[in-house]
């Protein structure tokens, strides 16, 4: 039953990068900022990330569990509840905020591989109390390799953007925005 405890947490966390996602979408979804293809490509990271939680939620109703009230703690010490998750302000720190929307979703797509991780080492550890083979699996085979393939889309989208120079950078982004749409 720990082991289940342990796939609630990762639910959480994906509903965590889910309003992370969705409120990069929103920054270019504004009059002044209007990057259609930036908040496509955002708001479809947070449905799917939205959908990944549900699967979780289901998964452990399915073999028994229930959500009850969860506190996570994160890498930079903060704690949330599963009750209390809210949105962060975020700065984006160059002019328009692309490469740094992409650097911060980047992030995000890493923390939750780390995550996922994590939780199937401790789930596949033979001999603890947090053993349980099925439920490594289900993570492994879910979730491992579409989140590194996300990580991988991300890293070359950071590389194209950073390879734009100052004279052509504004005409680039547009046509960067259309492509991702």
């Amino acid at each position: 039953m720990k082991g289940l405890l342990l796939i609630l947490l990762a639910a959480v966390a994906t509903a965590s990068a889910t309003t992370c996602y969705k409120q990069l979408a929103s920054h270019f979804n504004k009059d002044i900022k209007n990057r259609n293809g930036f908040y496509k490509y955002f708001q479809g990271l947070s449905d799917e990330h939205w959908n990944d939680a549900l699967e979780l939620i289901d998964y452990v109703t399915l073999r028994g569990g229930h959500l009850n009230q969860i506190t996570v703690q994160f890498k930079n010490g903060t704690r949330r509840t599963s009750d209390s998750l809210s949105l962060q302000n975020l700065r984006l720190q160059d002019e328009r905020g692309e490469k740094h929307s992409l650097g911060h979703a980047l992030d995000v797509t890493r923390d939750l591989i780390t995550n996922i991780r994590q939780l199937i080492h401790k789930t596949a550890a033979h001999g603890t109390e947090n053993e349980d083979a099925v439920l490594a699996h289900f993570l492994e085979e879910k979730y491992t390799e579409k989140y590194v393939k996300k990580m991988r889309e991300l890293s070359g989208f950071m590389t194209v953007l950073q390879s734009f120079t100052t004279e052509e950078e504004g005409l680039a982004l547009d046509l960067f925005d259309q492509y991702i749409a």
